[in-house]
Formats: C-alpha cells, sequence, structure tokens
C-alpha cells in the first residue's frame, strides 16, 4: 500500500528523511488492519482540510524508532566497506537513542503532515 509512497519526494533534510524512513517501515510492518486503523487515528478530514494528530504520530515515531533500533542491531555490516560501516553504527548509536516523538513533532517540518496525510490516503 505504502510501496508508491517515496520518502525522497518532500523536500526532507537528511534527519527528517530518516524519520519519514523509518515511520514508513514501521507503517508497512503493520497488518492491513491495523495499518488502516492506525492511519485512521492519525489523520481525519475536516472539510476540505486534513487534520493530524500529532501526539498519536510522536507515539508512532518512537514505536518506529524501537523498530529501527532492533532491524539496526541485526544490519550484517560484516562485508560492507568501512563507511558504510562506520555509518550504521554511527547512526544506531548516535542519532536513534536521541530521537524522541514527542521532541520531534514540536520542529518538524511542514512537509513532514502532507507525507503523513499521503500516507495516510494510501491506505484509504
Amino acid at each position: 500500500m505504502l510501496e508508491h509512497i517515496s520518502v525522497e519526494d518532500y523536500g526532507f533534510t537528511v534527519p527528517d528523511l530518516i524519520v519519514a524512513a523509518i515511520v514508513k517501515f514501521y507503517l508497512q510492518q503493520l497488518q492491513p488492519e491495523a495499518l488502516w486503523e492506525t492511519m485512521n487515528d492519525l489523520v481525519r478530514e475536516d472539510g476540505a482540510e486534513f487534520v493530524i494528530d500529532h501526539e498519536k504520530l510522536a507515539s508512532v515515531i518512537d514505536s518506529a524508532k524501537f523498530l529501527a533500533v532492533v532491524g539496526m542491531e541485526q544490519v550484517g555490516t560484516e562485508d560492507a566497506d568501512d563507511f558504510f560501516r562506520r555509518s550504521v553504527v554511527r547512526f544506531r548509536e548516535e542519532t536513534l537513542p536521541h530521537l524522541s516523538g514527542s521532541e520531534y513533532i514540536k520542529t518538524m517540518p511542514v512537509a513532514f503532515d502532507d507525507y503523513i496525510v499521503d500516507c495516510w490516503k494510501a491506505v484509504k
């Protein structure tokens, strides 16, 4: 359902791109019913506008972070070049531990709302 949503289409900075990517990965791991329910909890239509529940989005970001941390621990880097290996380790050890959904939503770009609405539309 979300395979046609590209995180690169929103002009995100690298940190926002990472958050969008882990959120997409998390959503793709959900069963269809749970995905539908999650997206409908996040987004609702209000006339011609879309309203995002940012508190619930913060929770989704935190769940996505947890899944990403677990997944990153399983990324095999033994055959990778040194740059890739260092990048994976640095991302796992320096970036993910500091990601907080409640803090992220305070400064997230407007395009992140557009991204979430597009994900909702893809699931709807």
